[in-house]
């Protein structure tokens, strides 16, 4: 039931710059049993590696010894965009809804920790390759996560994040 998973260690002598604790692993899942997640790191991690987590369970090791694993279930950031285009000869309004569900869907592809860089979202806005994206020139693209006022930015999405965008979220603005 696992559709993704991101697993990363810090072996070394202290916090690195994500803040990962030393000397452990943090497993970030979507999808999955918890006991299941729980079971497959006890059967995976390095030893004597701690786990990081905000999801928490108990694994038994071969020695019939229990341990408490942890393990982060990625938190969804939602992200908003608003979208400038000109329209140009041959351009229907049914393109708007394609370009939302475009942009939308290259958010959503994003995996675990990944930043929203904007200029990948150009090709998305642009429905490169299809003949919708010819009808109209695109003006301008800002976003931001959903609390924020969206910039030409890129948006930081922290290792424990997901970013996820729906079609209501995107805004567009012909002229």
């Amino acid at each position: 039931g696992v559709t993704e998973q991101r697993v990363y260690e810090n072996a070394t002598n202290s916090a690195n710059s994500g803040g990962l604790v030393a000397h452990t692993v943090a497993a970030l899942v979507l999808g999955g049993a918890t006991q299941a997640m729980i079971d497959a790191i006890g059967d995976n991690k390095p030893p004597g590696c701690g786990t990081q987590g905000t999801t928490t369970g108990s694994y038994t090791d071969s020695r019939g010894v229990v341990k408490t694993l942890n393990f982060y279930r990625p938190a969804g950031v939602g992200i908003k965009a608003t979208v400038a285009i000109t329209a140009l000869t041959g351009y229907v309004s049914d393109y708007e809804t394609e370009l939302k569900q475009s942009i939308a869907d290259a958010i959503n592809a994003l995996a675990i920790g990944d930043d929203v860089l904007i200029t990948r979202l150009f090709a998305p806005a642009t429905l490169n390759g299809l003949d919708g994206g010819k009808t109209y020139n695109l003006t301008d693209l800002q976003i931001a996560k959903l609390a924020d006022a969206p910039a030409f930015a890129d948006v930081t999405i922290a290792y424990t994040e997901m970013a996820t965008c729906s079609v209501s979220d995107i805004t567009v603005t012909v002229t």
